[in-house]
């Protein structure tokens, strides 16, 4: 079975209606039959997005509410959650000394469990697709209608 890691760009554009929203329920209509996986770090950052996101009062603390409680359902009843593993942290480290592919610590970490995994990385972050592709990752980057 062909099986696809959700960034959480991915993730939270599939909850809180934005300018990637239709993108992203596009890609997931059209892998129905995928697995999909997550880590714990896409629920962390998750979180922290819905947070930012009413405390910029692009959400309602109501729609904060609502998409977390879509997100615990969907993870309950679709998502795959792939526990982070030592070796895990050790490879986004190396990952961040590439400087022919400069990666933030937590996109590092996304990378090094998709190539533990073997499986695709979705994603609406051009730079993390990037140096996904660089390191050899097969990448679905999700690009925002215009």
């Amino acid at each position: 079975m062909n099986r696809t890691y959700l960034d959480t760009s991915l993730v939270v554009a599939s909850l809180v209606h934005e300018p990637g929203t239709s993108a992203a329920h596009r890609l997931l209509r059209q892998e129905a039959a995928t697995a999909w996986l997550i880590s714990s770090w896409v629920e962390t950052e998750l979180a922290s997005a819905l947070a930012m996101q009413g405390r910029r009062q692009a959400i309602s603390r109501a729609e904060r509410d609502a998409a977390w409680k879509r997100f615990e359902e969907l993870r309950e009843a679709r998502l795959q959650v792939v526990s982070m593993e030592i070796a895990d942290f050790a490879v986004a480290a190396r990952l961040c000394l590439d400087e022919a592919a400069p990666l933030r610590a937590g996109d590092a970490l996304h990378i090094a469990l998709c190539l533990r995994q073997r499986c695709r990385l979705a994603s609406f972050d051009q730079a993390l697709c990037r140096a996904g592709t660089h390191h050899g990752l097969r990448v679905e980057w999700l690009q925002i209608e215009r």
